[in-house]
């Protein structure tokens, strides 16, 4: 188990390791030409930086969860991390090397991380995942979260269906909306439901 744990962490390193050297290599030298493609490297860095800092909150913190423990939950968020690293280090060579040129691979990737994080997050009390002042109420808390995890599940399975079918130039700022409103819109459900319950 303690050889697994080391193998997995190994992996987990060296994925965003490459992801940042990317970034930096042929993003900020200007190794590549395309400008889209650099913005995408540093997206991805972004992006991985966002889910390190989350974890590292998550750990440091003594969150609830509705039916796993928080030892299965930290477990699954890092399987759920590593895969989606390695999957980012796999798209960003890919652009760097031209095998894809689509735009659709790159908002895919953040739609089905809204999917498998949305279902995930419905489990897990909100400590770090909001900061409106409504959810300081126990039970608008987490009603908001099981209706954030179900919400930004569903826009995640829209997206996909929409990035499959429109052309690649509106799949990026389809999967930016998406994204945005998935975050931005469980804060006035919880306005919603703390003024129904307290007015």
């Amino acid at each position: 188990m303690k050889n697994k744990s080391i193998i997995l962490n190994t992996i987990f390193i060296i994925a965003n390791i490459g992801i940042a050297a990317n970034c930096i290599y042929y993003g900020f030298f200007w190794l590549i030409p395309d400008n889209r493609v650099s913005g995408i490297l540093g997206a991805f860095l972004g992006f991985q930086l966002s889910h390190l800092f989350r974890f590292w909150g998550m750990a440091n913190s003594d969150f609830e969860t509705t039916n796993i423990n928080k030892e299965n939950a930290m477990k699954m968020w890092r399987y759920i991390i590593m895969i989606f690293s390695l999957a980012a280090l796999a798209i960003q060579l890919m652009y760097i090397n031209h095998i894809i040129e689509s735009l659709k691979f790159f908002a895919s990737y953040f739609l089905i991380w809204m999917i498998i994080t949305g279902n995930f997050r419905s489990t897990i009390d909100p400590i770090l995942e909001t900061l409106t002042v409504y959810s300081e109420d126990e039970d608008v808390r987490r009603k908001t979260q099981r209706f954030s995890g179900k919400f930004t599940f569903f826009s995640g399975i829209i997206g996909v269906i929409l990035v499959a079918v429109l052309p690649q130039n509106v799949s990026i700022y389809i999967a930016g909306c998406l994204f945005f409103v998935s975050t931005i819109f469980p804060e006035f459900y919880a306005k919603y439901l703390f003024k129904k319950k307290f007015a």
